[in-house]
């Protein structure tokens, strides 16, 4: 039998970001050129984000054009604009002050302000073709050429990243919540300059004139801010500055989720998450102590830790890897259950594979079922592990697999098969018991079960829930599965579901 560690990352909600919830289906431009079809300045009225978000960007004015200004990109075929996620459209809460009548009116806030909103549903002025953009209040000239590309990577920085969303600013955004917290798709502020990776991870936003802006790269709650300078004639963004970072140091600009990774014997997923960036590895190929953007739980301890809400709370991705003890007799704890529950309801990410089926089958039992399992712990555990023919399910997943010529190839070492999935009644984001699907990424053909699911994810409450079949295995390098349930992790990591779709 393989002794493997499987793999996990995503990161959550946004977090960090392509089609908003589970779907992730966008294929992508298939270069530089053709991922200006996948980005605009902005829609010209606010609509609802489709994609990863975060707490909202302090934009203090809308960046606009003259009528008679050049148009800043090429004309979009409708089927090919990407409503993007980014932070909520801060406009400025007007003064108030009560007139001498007794009657309350608005002050116009137009002191240094030569255009833009003033506050009070008018605006300060207009600009002409001669300075057609308006940034903060003044009328600035139309650059042309000061589009910036780039291509984003995950923290290991070769692995492309799917559907992050790129944007730019003059204000970094507010760092994320430092406990779970209910991310979802929110509005995108009118013209923010903004571009989406494609299937090669490859951007550009069409950023409309020269100067300080602040660049901001997010995939769920990975997020990178850094100030660039812009000129004229366009540029290649370096790596630096469009990697995702493997840990949190707000004075750079880096953020990570707050991770848990349930530590055992087997399936080691803290050396996976290294080799992804999140850590350093050692000449054997294992997480260097002290250098993981994690929390290791040891699972001695993981009875006594989800016994307690407050342990849970402060993290936004817990890893529960393969394992067959530690719950036992845990899961009998209706506490445990709850807090388990509770932690996905207000918006955390559960990552769960083979073994450790059990901890969803108690405290999730509805959308997924598996084989064998007669309802007694363990039951459905495989004695022996099976390897078997990988068959994607999503069509975002698949696109990005073939950039990355991986179209043909077997998950290794499977502990469960999943009989079935199921329609379930959950909460929805706003709390409304709602029926609901889960989603299959990816299918594995049995040896005597024929094709079932392997990958699949479902939403609970503002959070989400993850089960693999399979492990990854230790060594240098990664297995294809390693690569497809990376890719899985950031898409399930993105803002939660609302009743207005994905």
């Amino acid at each position: 039998m393989r002794h493997l560690a499987r793999v996990v990352i995503f990161l959550t909600c946004s977090s960090l970001t392509l089609a908003c919830g589970d779907d992730g289906t966008a294929a992508g431009a298939g270069s530089v050129d053709d991922a200006i079809a996948s980005t605009d300045l902005g829609p010209t009225e606010d609509v609802a984000a489709k994609e990863d978000t975060a707490p909202s960007v302090d934009v203090s004015d809308d960046t606009t054009l003259a009528d008679d200004a050049p148009e800043p990109v090429p004309d979009v075929v409708a089927d090919d604009i990407v409503d993007v996620p980014l932070e909520t459209d801060t406009a400025e809460t007007p003064d108030v002050e009560a007139e001498a009548d007794g009657d309350v009116g608005c002050v116009p806030q137009c002191d240094g302000k030569a255009c833009g909103p003033d506050g009070c549903g008018s605006v300060c002025g207009y600009c002409d073709a001669g300075n057609p953009v308006c940034l903060e209040g003044v009328c600035q000239p139309y650059c042309p050429t000061c589009a910036q590309h780039g291509t984003v990577y995950a923290p290991e920085g070769t692995i492309p990243i799917q559907g992050a969303v790129v944007w730019a600013t003059f204000e970094p955004p507010a760092p994320f919540p430092d406990q779970v917290f209910c991310d979802t798709c929110i509005d995108l502020p009118k013209n923010t300059p903004v571009g989406i990776s494609n299937a090669e991870g490859k951007f550009l936003v069409p950023i409309p004139t020269e100067g300080k802006w602040y660049l901001v790269v997010q995939k769920g709650t990975f997020r990178r801010v850094t100030e660039i300078d812009v000129k004229a004639g366009g540029s290649e963004l370096p790596k630096s500055v469009t990697t995702l970072p493997g840990k949190t140091d707000l004075s750079k600009g880096e953020e990570v989720p707050k991770m848990a990774v349930v530590a055992d014997s087997f399936d080691l997923i803290e050396n996976t998450l290294a080799k992804l960036g999140l850590g350093e590895l050692d000449t054997w190929g294992y997480l260097e102590p002290g250098t993981e953007g994690f929390d290791l739980v040891d699972s001695y301890d993981a009875a006594e830790f989800f016994s307690e809400w407050t342990n849970l709370a402060q993290y936004h991705v817990i890893f529960m890897p393969c394992d067959s003890d530690w719950f036992y007799p845990a899961l009998d704890s209706a506490e445990v259950r709850d807090n388990v529950r509770k932690f996905v309801e207000a918006g955390g990410r559960l990552y769960v594979t083979d073994w450790s089926y059990d901890i969803l089958n108690a405290v999730f039992p509805d959308p997924i079922q598996w084989l064998g399992d007669n309802g007694t712990s363990g039951s459905a555990q495989l004695s022996l592990s099976f390897d078997g023919k990988a068959q994607v399910q999503d069509e975002g997943l698949g696109a990005w697999l073939e950039k990355q010529n991986l179209t043909s190839f077997d998950l290794l070492a499977n502990y469960t098969i999943i009989e079935s999935v199921s329609e379930y009644e959950a909460p929805d984001v706003d709390g409304t018991l709602t029926k609901m699907m889960p989603k299959v990424w990816m299918n594995i053909v049995t040896p005597d079960e024929g094709s079932r699911p392997a990958t699949v994810s479902f939403q609970y409450g503002c959070g989400r829930g993850l089960f693999s079949t399979y492990h990854s295995e230790d060594g240098e390098g990664f297995l294809p599965q390693e690569k497809t349930l990376a890719y899985i992790l950031f898409e399930v990591a993105v803002c939660a579901e609302t009743k207005y779709g994905l």
